[in-house]
């Protein structure tokens, strides 16, 4: 444990201060002669474990600083793929905000009047729904469209396409794609869209590597599964059978996805403990069945575990499962006492020493906290809640135990563990994914016994599709009802009052500040007033975190956001009174809604005071369904049209089964308080009435006032619009801050339109 300890301490301190590996060899030198020093003056043992614990977080740091570090992006100017040069170019070539890329071995291709550039890579790893390559210095993930080649690990391709690096954050809040990506050795993007744009220019055969075999294995699952499982680019209803025997999340339709997720039950589908438990049981069972030896079955065992691991793509929870089982079944042969603590801290070791950018993974991180409560918490917990169930379960007799009693008693048991569990992973839940599901230590319970029982069928479909498909349509079928009773269950509790509630992200030294509270829990008989520490550090806990959302609350101010969500809107309008308006929200990408959902987190918005939609077009209103699920939004107030458009049909559709009260604003209507005034300015009766005109130029112009300061959001407006305002207010639209119309777009009655408004800062929503 102090190993462990000492490892991770190391690699946080490096992932944050990012110094020079090499300096990490000076205070690791002082170090080693202060231990020298300590062994000769006979140090007492917590000096030799402080000092031990020192000396690896020293090695950590330099073992992340070599192994790893958050590169910039001029790292990739050095990239050479193929040993060729790989490099990209700044400037305004298509779209100035873009880093191009070209290849220096192959000259641009165009399409459609877009530059492209042909690349010509070696895959390495297939995901559900993209292709990831690792070359000698770096790596790309390559999304591909469907109808294309099938592509195989080990295969070298060439492509068209234009690479880009990875997104960095543009919104306070927004988690950090980019690092993510860049952690995990894939340093840039690029999309493949259309069929002719890819090539495969060899194949290489399955022996030639380790890497290749796994996944030529993998292809002849897939394919002889493919008969009852359907289409792998449309499974539908077998999309989490997918998910549970590959671990391709890809698999899931968005519905799936959004329910695991809210839920807090996407870990079911992790390739982890309880997959890799599931495999080993059925193994020894088998092997026993056979009447293996002891010795020579436990080594199969071993063997077998890691060909599972490897074939379902070595995720980190399956890692992780695979190294504590090898410990523990291995003990014996070494004659030592079976320890799980023991054996889940040489996981971790393992997983840090081969790869240490892993602590910062958040399935890392969750994995690992989980099977450290179950551990070190749900023992002594339910030891304090039943002290004599043990000891009176030993002492009843086989007839006078019933069915009914050993399900109760295990159901009182699994959801104790389930609450320790979600307790003990929610800090980290919240810090990563600003979400927590208050009714998932409920919901735990049965979707484990549904994913259970999924498990256990789909192993055996996958067995019985391999000796030839005798029951295997049956097992199919018992498949797409167990997945369709999952989805059911979990879409029956997404009604339920605490299902998916979203919160702000906890600063990061909260907590870890948890967790040594969590500690300090576990080890209060060890420690010397154990218990008052922990009541003390449990109160510093709470009060540190309501003093720290109190005083972010206290700084608030008139602020006005524009997040950046791509080729749409969106204005966030927030008052000292904690009233929150959201001005337009909807883009043409759709990971925005999440970045917009991040930002409003980020700076505490629980509820939004109003909704306003300048127009009926989807880059302006299409978050709306997204927001409701998570916010608390009092009305809409939308442009009022007479005419039914199809897109404003779906809108109103949606408004009225959602509940939300809506309002209709026009020409002359104000919205405000608390100090703060918005005038509607256009559209006027005329341009609503007016069936010919374009959707952007009946786009609502709101005029803002707070405190002496002004702000014009002039919507989509075009330049009918723009020529009405001009002639109507004139100056009256002079404006501290003008948000440009139709996210930047020049129109004939720009000029003119800006030069009467007159703006000390202009605002461009868009690419």
């Amino acid at each position: 444990m102090p190993v462990l300890a000492g490892l991770a301490l190391g690699i946080a301190v490096d992932g944050a201060l990012k110094p020079p590996p090499l300096v990490w060899l000076v205070p690791a030198g002082a170090a080693a002669l202060l231990t020298f020093w300590g062994v000769r003056r006979g140090l007492k043992p917590w000096g030799h474990w402080a000092l031990a614990v020192v000396l690896v977080a020293l090695f950590g740091g330099l073992w992340h600083g070599v192994r790893f570090r958050a590169r910039p992006l001029e790292h990739l100017t050095n990239l050479r793929l193929d040993g060729e040069r790989f490099y990209y170019v700044r400037g305004e070539v298509d779209r100035p905000a873009d880093l191009h890329f070209r290849r220096l071995a192959f000259g641009p291709e165009t399409w459609h009047g877009t530059a492209y550039w042909s690349v010509r890579v070696a895959v390495t790893d297939l995901s559900g729904d993209a292709v990831r390559w690792h070359p000698a210095e770096g790596g790309m993930t390559v999304f591909v469209g469907s109808g294309l080649p099938d592509v195989r690990v080990g295969d070298v391709v060439q492509f068209l396409a234009r690479p880009r690096l990875n997104r960095p954050p543009t919104n306070p809040g927004q988690r950090d794609a980019a690092l993510a990506y860049d952690r995990a050795g894939s340093h840039a993007m690029a999309s493949v869209a259309v069929p002719w744009a890819l090539t495969v220019l060899e194949r290489p055969p399955w022996h030639s590597s380790p890497r290749v075999a796994i996944a030529r294995v993998r292809s002849f699952v897939a394919s002889r599964l493919a008969p009852y499982l359907g289409s792998e680019t449309h499974p539908g209803r077998f999309g989490l059978v997918r998910a549970l025997l590959f671990g391709r999340r890809g698999a899931l339709t968005l519905e799936q996805e959004r329910l695991l997720k809210e839920s807090g039950t996407l870990h079911f589908l992790a390739i982890s403990g309880l997959h890799v438990g599931l495999f080993c049981l059925f193994v020894e069972y088998a092997l026993a069945l056979l009447g293996s030896p002891a010795r020579l079955r436990t080594l199969l065992t071993i063997a077998l575990i890691w060909a599972y691991v490897l074939f379902t793509g070595a995720h980190v929870s399956a890692v992780r499962a695979g190294w504590m089982l090898t410990f523990v079944l291995a003990a014996p042969l070494l004659g030592r006492r079976r320890d799980s603590l023991s054996a889940l801290c040489g996981a971790a070791l393992f997983i840090l020493l081969w790869s240490p950018q892993q602590l910062f993974s958040p399935g890392f991180q969750l994995t690992f906290v989980a099977v450290w409560a179950m551990i070190c918490i749900y023992p002594q917990l339910s030891g304090i809640l039943w002290p004599w169930q043990d000891f009176v379960a030993r002492l009843r007799r086989p007839e006078e135990r019933s069915l009914a009693t050993d399900l109760w008693l295990w159901a009182r048991s699994y959801l104790l563990l389930s609450c320790v569990v979600w307790v003990a992973t929610a800090p980290i839940r919240a810090y990563h994914f600003h979400s927590v599901c208050f009714v998932a230590p409920l919901l735990n319970v049965p979707v484990w016994v549904l994913v259970l029982l999924l498990l256990l069928t789909c192993f055996a479909l996958a067995v019985s599709a391999l000796l030839g498909g005798v029951g295997a349509a049956a097992l199919a079928a018992a498949a797409g009802f167990l997945s369709d009773s999952v989805e059911a269950v979990l879409r029956h509790a997404s009604r339920l009052p605490g299902f998916g509630v979203y919160v702000p992200a906890p600063p990061g030294w909260w907590v870890a500040l948890f967790y040594g509270v969590l500690v300090l829990w576990v080890m209060r008989r060890r420690l010397a007033r154990g218990r008052h520490l922990f009541v003390a550090a449990a109160a510093v806990l709470a009060m540190s975190y309501l003093g720290h959302e109190t005083a972010l609350r206290a700084q608030r101010s008139f602020s006005l956001t524009f997040p950046d969500v791509g080729t749409g809107q969106a204005a966030l309008l927030q008052l000292p009174q904690r009233q929150a308006i959201l001005l337009d929200a909807g883009s043409t990408r759709q990971t925005a809604e999440q970045a917009l959902a991040e930002l409003l987190w980020h700076e505490r918005v629980g509820s939004l005071n109003a909704v306003v939609g300048s127009h009926f077009n989807s880059d302006h209103c299409c978050f709306l369904p997204f927001l409701s699920r998570r916010f608390r939004i009092e009305r809409v107030l939308l442009p009022h049209r007479t005419d039914q458009t199809g897109f404003r049909r779906r809108v109103e559709h949606w408004l009225d089964a959602s509940g939300l009260r809506m309002g209709r604003l026009s020409e002359g209507s104000a919205i405000g308080g608390d100090g703060m005034r918005c005038r509607v300015l256009h559209p006027t009766a005329r341009f609503l009435s007016d069936d010919a005109l374009p959707e952007n130029e009946r786009s609502l112009v709101l005029r803002c006032e707070y405190g002496g300061l002004s702000v014009l959001l002039p919507g989509d407006a075009q330049s009918a619009a723009m020529d009405r305002l001009v002639l109507d207010y004139g100056d009256r639209l002079r404006s501290d801050v003008l948000v440009m119309p139709h996210q930047g777009h020049y129109h004939d009655a720009l000029d003119g339109f800006v030069a009467h408004v007159a703006p000390c800062v202009a605002v461009v929503s868009g690419p």
